[in-house]
């Protein structure tokens, strides 16, 4: 973590993996950049940056290219959400009789995957979608729009 993050939030994220982990105050001790923060760590402490030798800023921007691309004024489905779902993730990841068959690759992508399952989420399900001809269910034809 940068300096730029105060102590608090650096203490939460030695917590990190359990159940019970408040992303909502993290995400307030990070001023908004829960997602990138919680993200490069666990990158971080499952050794992906070292593994595939990841250049740690154009990850960083990366990172913030992904937040930015969830909808702040969704009130479900934006970054936080995600962020939360990246620990959750993590928390899955961690159990031992899974953990021990995982390879790098499958940590990474299982990572990057829970970052950006909801990326540019309309924020409305799929029925009012296809109700109001949205774009996106033209698109898909009326089927798994979202």
């Amino acid at each position: 973590l940068d300096d730029d993050y105060n102590g608090q939030a650096k203490c939460m994220l030695e917590k990190v993996g359990n159940w019970n982990f408040d992303i909502f105050l993290f995400d307030r001790l990070t001023n908004g950049n829960s997602l990138v923060t919680l993200t490069f760590h666990l990158f971080n402490l499952h050794g992906l940056i070292e593994y595939f030798q990841l250049d740690t800023m154009k990850l960083r921007r990366f990172l913030v290219m992904v937040q930015e691309d969830y909808h702040s004024h969704n009130p479900y489905h934006n970054a936080v959400h995600a962020a939360d779902v990246t620990q959750a993730m993590h928390c899955y990841l961690n159990e031992p009789k899974l953990f021990q068959s995982l390879t790098p690759w499958d940590i990474l992508l299982s990572l990057i995957a829970a970052a950006t399952h909801d990326l540019d989420h309309p924020g409305v399900n799929q029925p009012f979608l296809i109700k109001t001809n949205h774009y996106l269910a033209t698109l898909y034809k009326n089927t798994s729009v979202l």
